[in-house]
C-alpha cells in the first residue's frame, strides 16, 4: 500500500477531476490526501477522502468575483486594462511567492510517510520542490487540454526552455533555502515522462513530442450524493415539454455584468421560443437579473445540480468553454454554444468549431 498526496488548486474544473482520481487510487487500496482550497473541501469529504488547505491557495468564489477582470480577456478599455494589470500583480506578486514558501514548509512536515505526489500544473512548483526534497516520485496530471496541445504556451515553454525570470528566481531561492543546491536536479521533475494527460485524444490532435501512452481520457467527477438525486417537481415540469430547454452553465467563470449578460441570453431564448435553465454558478446569476420584458415562467435558475441529468434533458448548452462543462456535454451528446472569456476557453471553443460539435 502506498501513500499519495494530491496537490491541486484553481476553479472547479481545475480540481474536481482530481477528486475522481483520488477515489480511484483509494479503491485500489492506497491512501490519498488532497491539498486544495477550502471552498472545495465539501466535495472532497463527500468522496470520503482526507483533505487539508495550503496557505497559498487563494482562489475561491469570493476572490474570483472581486477579481473578475482577470478572467476576462475581451477587455479593451484602458482603465480596465490598467486595473487588470494591477490585479495580476496582486495575484502573482511577492505575497503569492511568500505564501508558496510557507506552504512548502508546512507540507514538508506533513510528508514524512508520503510515497508519491500528484499535482496539477498550477501546483507544479510546490509539488516538484517537495518531491525533490524528500526524494519521492512526482506525477503531474493535466486536465486542461490547451496546456498539452497548444504550442508555445507557458506550460510547454517551461519544459523546453527556462522558467520565466521571476519564477526562476523564486524557484531557485526556495530550493536553496531548503538545502537543494544542485542546479540541475530540478529539471528531472519537468519532463514529459512525468505527465499524464486527462483529456480525450479524439478531440485534440496528439503532439508528436508527447508519448501517446500518457493520454488516458477525461476524468469525470461524480458526487456520491448524485446517485439518489432526483429533480424536484418544479424542475421536472419545467423541462417536460416538446421543445427541450436551453441550459446556460458558466460554472466557476466570474462575470462583471451579470444583468446585461442574462438579458442577452434570455431574450435570445425567447426569440427561439425556448425555455432556459440557468445555473447560478460563481457569477451568482439570479432572478434579479431578469429584464422586465421576459416572463419568469420561461426561465429557471438552479444551483449546482448533476450535469448528466441537466444536459441529458436540454436542447443545447451555452457555456464559457471550461473543459469540465465541455467534456460532460460531449459525453451526453449535447450540442454546445461556447462563449469563451479567458485562459484555455478560446482553445476549447476553437476545437469544438473544428470538429463541428455545435449541432446534432
Amino acid at each position: 500500500m502506498a501513500n499519495f498526496l494530491i496537490i491541486t488548486s484553481g476553479t472547479l474544473g481545475d480540481i474536481l477531476p482530481y477528486i475522481t482520481l483520488g477515489e480511484a487510487i483509494q479503491k485500489r487500496g492506497h491512501q490519498v490526501c488532497i491539498i486544495s482550497p477550502k471552498y472545495i473541501h465539501s466535495y472532497v469529504k463527500a468522496a470520503q477522502l482526507p483533505v487539508i488547505a495550503a496557505s497559498h491557495q487563494i482562489i475561491n468564489p469570493q476572490t474570483t468575483k472581486k477579481a473578475s477582470l482577470l478572467w476576462d480577456n475581451w477587455i479593451k478599455d484602458p482603465l480596465n486594462l490598467k486595473a487588470k494589470r494591477d490585479l495580476n500583480r496582486q495575484f502573482n506578486g511577492q505575497q503569492k511567492w511568500q505564501g508558496i514558501y510557507q506552504s512548502i514548509k508546512d507540507l514538508l512536515e506533513y510528508c514524512d510517510d508520503i510515497d508519491g505526489i500528484i499535482c496539477n500544473p498550477q501546483e507544479h512548483i510546490v509539488g516538484s520542490i517537495i518531491a525533490e526534497k524528500i526524494n519521492i516520485p512526482l506525477i503531474e496530471v493535466v486536465v486542461t487540454p490547451q496546456l498539452i496541445y497548444q504550442p508555445n504556451n507557458w506550460w510547454r515553454l517551461s519544459r523546453t526552455t527556462e522558467l520565466k525570470d521571476n519564477q526562476k528566481q523564486a524557484y531557485q531561492e526556495f530550493r536553496q533555502l531548503l538545502g537543494l543546491t544542485d542546479s540541475e536536479t530540478w529539471k528531472q521533475y519537468w519532463q514529459y515522462n512525468r505527465v499524464i494527460f486527462a483529456a480525450s485524444p479524439h478531440l485534440y490532435s496528439e503532439p508528436p513530442d508527447v508519448p501517446q501512452d500518457n493520454h488516458v481520457g477525461f476524468f469525470f467527477y461524480n458526487n456520491p450524493n448524485w446517485q439518489d438525486w432526483q429533480p424536484n417537481q418544479e424542475l421536472k415540469q419545467f423541462v417536460a415539454s416538446d421543445s427541450k430547454p436551453l441550459v446556460l452553465s458558466f460554472s466557476s467563470q466570474p462575470m462583471r455584468d451579470s444583468k446585461e449578460f442574462i438579458a442577452i441570453h434570455v431574450r435570445a431564448a425567447a426569440i427561439l421560443n425556448r425555455k432556459i435553465v440557468i445555473q447560478r454558478g460563481w457569477a451568482e446569476f439570479n432572478e434579479k437579473n431578469l429584464p422586465a420584458d421576459i416572463s419568469s415562467d420561461t426561465v429557471m435558475f438552479v444551483d449546482f445540480i448533476p450535469q448528466h441529468w441537466l444536459f441529458s434533458n436540454s436542447a443545447a448548452v451555452i457555456t464559457h468553454g471550461g473543459i469540465g462543462t465541455v467534456a460532460r456535454a460531449l459525453l451526453y451528446g449535447c450540442p454546445l454554444l461556447v462563449e469563451p472569456y479567458t485562459h484555455e476557453q478560446c482553445f476549447n471553443a476553437h476545437r469544438i468549431l473544428n470538429w463541428g460539435l455545435l449541432k446534432k
